[in-house]
This record gives structure tokens, sequence and C-alpha cells, in this order.
């Protein structure tokens, strides 16, 4: 049956021109148009948006990368990847005290080369040298916050990079690290040039040439060039340059004369549509040629003519996030009201509902990926009863006994000897998505649940990449800590049990002097920290699982994160334009156009 939501000819005749669609034509052949869910308001990686991540596949590739749904390691920028076996991966003893116990052991770390391929050149015709890679290590060590900039473990584990030669860095890690192909690695991505004087503010981050960087990495020309006249300043390795940055309508890139071969589609076109009907919609009347990241149960792409569709495993899972800082409301701070708040969400019931039947039991326990979870650890089912139980503990009572069953809105509890609030404030809390669908429809059945154990919320839906994800210096709502409440996906990594530091641990919470954290949540414990990097830095892998279980219950029991949907990757192509066989996509967080140079027109 047709997609029903299908606008009036006279309304869509309206919509194709206001959106813009009509300044290029996706019927010239060698053109691609993308439907683009999220405006990006700022290069990757400063900007926290994936919106921004994706773009990196068509004009900054680095030194290696993991292609297709079986995420095959294959070198990009350098010869070959480094190994054991080739010689470009050695070991050095190490003295380090694992256990944090001040007893010194000897241990063996990784000394990595990476040997670029000869003849490489950015988009601006400069050559890829070893300086290059250098600059991100130098970046990387920095000495003091560099903002928006996340460091990972990088600064932790590594213990220097020597340049051997202008094509080859060697890269020495101070304990042992056994993923140096994917966790804490060089990257070689960023043109040392344009952030070092040669672009067109001449802006330098090192102004006396002394390895300390007396500029911020957030200033540069590199990073305003969404918003700059001349998006040139996004140089970069890869197939394609940004040409133009149309704020509210497009990005526009264009072949990249110095990549050395020159693609079948010489332009690609990526239109931000924030609304998923005028997604549809779109790609129903060929406005677009490809849709992506769509509700895959909810959608009429498979209903049209001429469009194929896909999907292919993903990597975020849409999750409640609870905010236990010093800025959310005071009852966040409690974990029995955290707990109390999930048990009050149907979340199986809810993602059975958006995601299809059966999504409920495929709910994740943890951040990590199933493969790396304790399989032990619980899942807080749906219990009204416990929810109940667990706010009137905290001091959070019906003072009316309005909660009964046939009580479809109640009236909010309210504080009873809860310290640092006045007796009788209301459980009012604020809570924010982006209008990602099904998202704000999602808020709202939440919203609805809540109010059954008398918690009221007030709903926010704002623009992710600058509102909602923005950093701490630009004043983004979670990094900030201005929610109490919130929905959205993490990209977690299957490749590794590792963490991520920035997000959760104690290092990680942002604040003017730790701009660049993003543990939004505010979850902090120390031990949590402790494991966390013993699993990064242990070669055996049976103990990284053992540690990864030790790990995982300490987040668990901190009540900040709680899986609602399960999101795979929806691919629609219009199949009379493309040949959807020579779509191939990537399947992490950041590599969804990795291979985009392959596509191919429809014969």
């Amino acid at each position: 049956m047709k997609f029903a939501r299908l606008l009036t000819l006279g309304l869509l005749f309206t919509l194709v021109f206001s959106l813009g669609f009509g300044m290029v034509s996706a019927q010239d052949g060698a053109t691609i148009v993308i439907g683009y869910e999220q405006e990006p308001d700022l290069p990757s990686p400063l900007s926290n948006s994936a919106f921004s991540t994706y773009l990196t596949g068509l004009y900054a590739r680095d030194v290696w990368g993991w292609y297709g749904t079986e995420r095959e390691i294959r070198p990009v920028m350098v010869a070959e990847i480094p190994s054991f076996e080739n010689g470009l991966v050695e070991t050095v003893d190490v003295e380090v005290d694992p256990d944090g116990d001040g007893t010194m052991e000897t241990a063996q770390a990784p000394v990595v080369t990476y040997r670029l391929r000869e003849g490489l050149l950015w988009s601006d015709g400069t050559p890829v040298t070893a300086d290059d890679c250098l600059f991100y290590h130098n970046l990387m060590m920095q000495p003091d916050a560099v903002d928006s900039f996340q460091r990972g473990f990088y600064p932790e584990v590594v213990a220097g990079a020597e340049k051997v030669d202008d094509l080859t860095v060697r890269l020495s890690y101070n304990r042992p690290w056994p993923d140096f192909l994917n966790d804490a690695t060089l990257s070689c991505a960023f043109p040392a040039h344009k952030f070092l004087g040669q672009n067109a503010d001449g802006f330098t981050m090192d102004a006396d040439g002394d390895g300390v960087f007396d500029a911020n990495i957030d200033d540069a020309p590199y990073f305003e060039a969404f918003a700059s006249s001349d998006p040139a300043e996004l140089v970069g390795y890869g197939p394609y340059v940004l040409s133009e940055f149309n704020a509210g309508q497009n990005a526009i890139f264009t072949v990249n004369p110095n990549w050395g071969s020159t693609p079948a589609i010489t332009t690609v076109i990526f239109q931000f549509i924030l609304e998923s009907a005028q997604m549809e919609n779109a790609m129903e009347v060929g406005d677009i040629d490809l849709a992506f990241n769509f509700d895959t149960v909810q959608n009429g792409y498979g209903a049209m003519e001429n469009v194929g569709t896909f999907i292919v495993p993903g990597v975020f899972v849409d999750a409640i996030w609870m905010n236990s800082g010093p800025n959310a409301f005071p009852a966040m701070q409690d974990v029995r009201v955290r707990e109390a708040l999930v048990h009050a969400i149907d979340r199986r019931g809810i993602a059975d509902t958006f995601s299809g039947e059966g999504a409920g039991e495929q709910l994740t326990r943890s951040w990590f990926p199933p493969q790396f979870t304790d399989p032990n650890l619980g899942f807080r089912e749906y219990d009204l009863e416990r929810a109940r139980t667990l706010l009137t503990e905290a001091g959070w009572v019906d003072d009316n006994a309005d909660e009964a069953a046939d009580q479809a809105n109640p009236t909010p509890r309210v504080s009873q000897g809860v310290e640092g609030l006045p007796d009788g404030t209301p459980l009012i809390l604020r809570f924010y998505t982006s209008p990602v669908v099904p998202r704000p429809d999602i808020q709202t059945v939440i919203q609805a649940q809540l109010a059954m154990v008398g918690v009221r919320t007030q709903l926010f839906v704002v623009n992710g990449p600058t509102v909602l994800f923005a950093s701490f210096a630009t004043r983004g709502i979670l990094n900030t800590g201005q929610y109490d409440l919130a929905m959205y996906a993490l990209s977690n990594d299957p490749l590794s049990p590792n963490g991520s530091p920035d997000n959760f641990q104690c290092a990680g919470i942002p604040s003017l002097e730790n701009p660049e954290g993003r543990n939004s949540t505010w979850f902090c414990n120390e031990e949590y920290d402790r494991l966390d990097d013993l699993v990064a830095s242990t070669n055996d892998p049976e103990e990284r699982v053992t540690l990864g279980y030790g790990r995982d219950p300490l987040f668990y029991e901190a009540a900040v994160w709680h899986s609602i949907r399960p999101r795979p990757t929806g691919w629609a192509v219009r199949s009379d334009r493309f040949d959807i066989n020579t779509i191939s996509v990537g399947t992490l967080s950041g590599n969804y156009f990795q291979s985009i140079e392959t596509w191919q027109p429809a014969s």
C-alpha cells in the first residue's frame, strides 16, 4: 500500500521550491542529492554531531578504515596496515602499575610504525607528509585544554611520536595497548599547514614555534568552513572538496582535483530536510536520490516506485540519559529517583511499537555492545509499583493519594524531607530530545507514562548539533548540564571493549577547566575509571572481558543510561538513477560515506 502521508500537489510544489531543490537537478547524471536530516554546525571533530562526522568520508580520509558490514580493515593513507607480521609493530619493555597499588611491573608496550603512501596530496595540492601526523600528535599532547577537541585515552597512553623520515612516523605507547589499530591511534587527516599559518586569516596555533600551542584550535579557519565565505579552508584528503555551504539549505561537494581519479558521481549535494515526512515526499517526487538513518519500521520508502531499500547494522542505540550533576533538578541526584523513572517507562513496549515486534527483547543492558557486556547484567523492567516505592523512599510523596490505577493524570509528587528543598516542591523535570523521528513521539509517550507516577515533564525538541550536542564552550544543553532527562544516541565501538573517557570517566566532566569533556550525565566513579583503564591496557583477551564485566555493573548501578530503541540503519536509493548494487556504505559511527567514490549511476 502506498504511504499515506503524501502532500497535496500544491503544497508539494511549494515544498520543492522552498527547500531550494531547483538550484541543482538530481537528473544531471553525475550529481547525487542526499537527504540530510540534521544540518551540521561545525566540521568534525569539534562538532559532537554524527552528521558532521559522516561528511568526513567525502573530504577527510585517514590512515586506514573499516569497510562494509564485515568491517574489514584496509589501508588508506598508509601503504599497509601495521602488524607484528610485517614488522611495523614491535614491543618494548615498560614499567607500569596496572592495579594502582604502587607496585611496578614490567610489561610490553607496542611501538607502531606508520608509513604514508608516496605522492599523496591535500586537496589544495600540498604534499601529505609525516609533519601532518606529528601536528595531530602535538595537538593531542598539549598540556592545556584544547577546548572542544576530544582526546580520549590518547594523552594518557601514548609515550611519544618520532619522525623517521618525510613519510614515516613511529608512535610508542607507555603501557600495553592491544587496540593500537582502533583506539588512541595516530591520525594524519589534518593538514598541518592549515593550522600553522597557511590559511586565509594567517591563523597559527603556535606563534613562537616552541611546540606549545598558544592559540586554540576552535578558532582555526578550518573549523569555520561551514560559516565562512571560503569553504576551501576545509582542506583534506578525500575524493571530494566542500564547494558551498548554504546555511539552512545544503552542502555541496565537488571532485577533489588532487584525489588521483575522478569518481562517476562528480557532485554530491547534502540537502538539509529536518522533517521525516518532507524527506519521504522529496524521495517520492524525485527531488532527492538517497535517504538514510530513517525509522526502519514506520516509513514509506519500501512502497515507492523506483526506490530500493536496504538495512545495515548500526552502532547507535537511542537511550534515556539522566543528569546526576549539580545543574540538574535536585531529585536527579538521588539514584533512587533515577531508578524509579526508568521503572515507570515501558521500554520494551516502546521499542516494539517504534522499532517493530521483538525489538523490546533486543534492548541492550549497557552502552557497550552486547558482545562486550556481562550477560548477567540486569534489565530494569516496567514496574509502576516499584517506581512509586522508590520515589516515596527518596522523599517524593503522593501527598493527596491520587495515583490510583484509574487515575490517568495525577498531580505531581512533592518533596518531603528532601535536603535543600522546601517541603511541597513539585517534581517537574526538563526532558530534551532532537527532532529525529520517532524521538518526539516517544518523548510524548514517556511523558504520559511518567505522569502516572506523579512525575511531570517539560518537553523540549531542539536542534541536535547546535543546541543539544553543542560543546561546553558553545553552551550546549547536555554539556552544561541544563537538563534532567534527554533522549539521543551515542555510538559505541563494536571493534573494542574500551570505554570512552570523555563521556564516562570523571575526567570527562565538562567545565571551564575541561571544556572538551562530554560526560554530560556527571557519572563519576573512580573504580569504574580504574577498571576502564585496565580494560584498555590489558593484552590478554579473556582478562579484558573479565575486567569489563567488573566495570559494567558500576555504570549500571548509577542508573544514568537506559536503552529505549534499537537503531539499525535504513537506506533508500532512487534505483532508476543509481545502481543500488554499488552503494557500499560503512557501519561505524563516522564512515557511512567511506566508499562514495565507487558509487555508480544506473545504466
